[in-house]
């Protein structure tokens, strides 16, 4: 085995491919989707490639489907004013305003006038009316009040702490 006191830094693969032998692995072409979250705007990018249809069907649809964790949870309503764009809302929501390019987790609410675009709105999070979210990630809990503007850029999104209040 390969001396790991003498690295500074080695990673699972590092690992792996130092000691194949010994531990007797084997290999597999994998020529599906594969997303390495190893950052905050690797997470952002990962999650937005979930927008991506042949992504969506491939890793939801596909012979090996990823299933999320059942909730009982209402249908999300939606109402007539509102819009949704290429999103992924998640059960519970109550979407007022516009949502293009997002996911949206559960039991999150989007007022009437706001805008969520290229983000990310965790559980429970409340959008105020008129507000607008552009390349932002909002964990739990957020709160984000009327009229308030937050854009972000593709490259370095906007993190919104769980449970901030703006």
């Amino acid at each position: 085995m390969m001396g790991y006191r003498e690295v500074e830094y080695m990673d699972f693969r590092d690992i792996i491919g130092a000691n194949l032998r010994i531990i007797g692995a084997n290999v597999y072409v994998f020529d599906g989707y594969f997303g390495r979250v190893d950052s905050v705007q690797r997470y952002y990018q990962v999650s937005i490639d979930l927008l991506k249809p042949k992504i969506y069907r491939e890793l939801f649809l596909g012979k090996y489907p990823i299933h999320t964790k059942i909730k009982d949870n209402s249908p999300t309503r939606y109402s007539e004013e509102a819009l949704a764009k290429n999103a992924i809302i998640s059960s519970g929501c109550h979407i007022e305003g516009r949502v293009e390019n997002a996911i949206i987790f559960r039991e999150v609410k989007i007022r009437k006038g706001a805008v969520v675009k290229n983000s990310i709105v965790m559980n429970r999070s409340v959008i105020g009316e008129n507000a607008r979210l552009e390349n932002v990630i909002a964990d739990k809990f957020v709160h984000v009040g009327p009229e308030i503007i937050i854009k972000g850029q593709k490259e370095d999104p906007i993190i919104l702490a769980k449970k901030n209040v703006l």
